[in-house]
């Protein structure tokens, strides 16, 4: 499970750079205007983002039917009306010989968590280091990353300032939640009756909904992924101190390197360019005069 309280140093996004037909940027757009871009989980490029798996082993029913009853209360029924539901769930159990009180209560609790994770929107980047030494940052120097994402280093890099991104966004908007991913083989596992009960009580089974949006196969372990969470999709603005510097791919065009230039200076934000080198396979930085 991931931990929510761990605080980070820095957060680098790997930006494509590229150009509409317009000659509209939007990668430089959100510099420009100081703003994240957070996108609803079953909009991100994981199709498995979110699974997990239940395990009842110690299955209650009569845990599971007050769950059921509380639900059907929610829908105006009369206790009559509800008692009369109750039993005929268990009749239609024993007569199909089939355990309908278990597979009707997963069905809610699967549409209950799929609601939740509805609600949920991403922004992610790669996690690094707050440290002096760029040849040793593992944000920086996760070639990977800037092949798939920063266009084979064609784009740019924007290193965030965890702390300052969160707490300014939290002013602007609303609290937002944030932590690194688990990568592992398998999906999280649910206690069926541990949630059971938590929501029958009124509780929010926050570890297990947590798991099941910071967790994902080992695959995906190159990203080194740092997740921030909101409840709302779209822009969210953070301060103009967010932003630490901004790395320039050694392969960016002649356009994205003037238009990244002149953005840099106007903001007054730290423009470097990355400089592989040959004998160590190491990227290297080199400051950019933007004066």
């Amino acid at each position: 499970m991931s931990n929510c309280n761990f605080r980070a140093g820095r957060l680098y996004k790997f930006r494509e750079g590229k150009y509409n037909e317009d000659g509209r940027n939007r990668d430089l757009d959100t510099v420009a205007n100081n703003y994240l871009w957070f996108s609803y989980l079953k909009d991100l490029n994981d199709p498995l983002e979110g699974v997990y798996e239940f395990i009842d082993s110690n299955f209650s029913e009569e845990t599971a039917l007050k769950l059921l009853e509380g639900e059907l209360e929610k829908t105006g029924l009369n206790k009559e009306n509800i008692a009369k539901e109750i039993k005929k769930l268990k009749e239609e159990s024993n007569k199909q010989k089939k355990d309908i009180v278990r597979l009707r209560t997963v069905k809610f609790l699967q549409n209950w968590i799929n609601n939740f994770k509805d609600q949920q929107a991403i922004f992610s980047g790669t996690l690094g280091l707050g440290i002096k030494n760029d040849s040793e940052n593992p944000g920086i120097q996760n070639k990977q990353m800037w092949t798939h994402y920063a266009n084979e280093f064609k784009g740019f890099c924007i290193e965030y300032d965890i702390e300052e991104t969160v707490l300014s966004i939290e002013k602007n908007v609303h609290k937002i939640s944030r932590g690194t991913i688990n990568y592992q083989n398998i999906p999280p596992k649910i206690h069926l009756t541990d949630f059971i009960d938590k929501i029958s009580n009124n509780e929010l089974p926050k570890d297990s909904l947590i798991s099941t949006i910071y967790n994902k196969h080992l695959s995906w372990q190159i990203e080194n992924e740092y997740r921030l969470t909101s409840k709302s999709d779209g822009k969210h603005h953070h301060s103009k101190n967010s932003i630490n510097r901004i790395l320039l791919g050694n392969r960016a065009s002649e356009k994205l390197r003037y238009d990244l230039i002149s953005l840099c200076r106007s903001k007054k934000i730290d423009l470097y360019e990355i400089l592989p080198d040959t004998s160590t396979y190491n990227l290297n930085t080199k400051r950019v005069d933007i004066s």
